[in-house]
């Protein structure tokens, strides 16, 4: 797995966000269809380069993400572990999760670009957390997010 320094993004996070923002959902589907893994897979191996680490003063957390409907998987898995400020990946990570959240491509898409909010897909029923609420409501707090505009 490459080191936080090589990974380069396939475009800059706050353009991305701001074409997320205006793809219709069959748009976001058929890339998630053709390139999905791809697409998921940058996606958590910036976020170590993404972690806001003053916002993780004393956090312990592992995250579990369950993404389904993307590319030929049908669901790829990822862990996201904090920890004395620093943040680590893995794709099918195995330590015990704090908290899993599970969720569509398009809405995980959607969730960290910044065109939807968590607790809103949560009500919705459109991501689903397992684990502890509290630690998965400040989830998104400990990364920088692109800006769609």
């Amino acid at each position: 797995m490459p080191g936080e320094d090589d990974i380069q993004p396939l475009m800059d996070p706050d353009e991305y966000a701001r074409l997320v923002g205006e793809a219709s959902d069959q748009d976001l589907q058929a890339g998630l269809d053709q390139n999905g893994e791809l697409i998921i897979d940058r996606v958590f191996q910036a976020m170590p380069t993404r972690l806001r680490s003053a916002n993780t003063a004393g956090v312990s957390i592992v995250a579990h993400w369950r993404i389904r409907d993307v590319g030929q998987s049908g669901e790829v898995r990822w862990q996201v572990s904090i920890s004395d400020q620093q943040c680590t990946v893995e794709r099918d990570g195995q330590l015990p999760a704090d908290v899993t959240f599970a969720v569509r491509g398009i809405d995980f898409i959607k969730l960290i670009t910044g065109n939807a909010h968590g607790p809103r897909m949560f009500l919705l029923g459109r991501l689903k957390i397992r684990g502890d609420l509290l630690k998965a409501g400040r989830f998104q707090s400990y990364f920088q997010a692109p800006r769609a505009g």
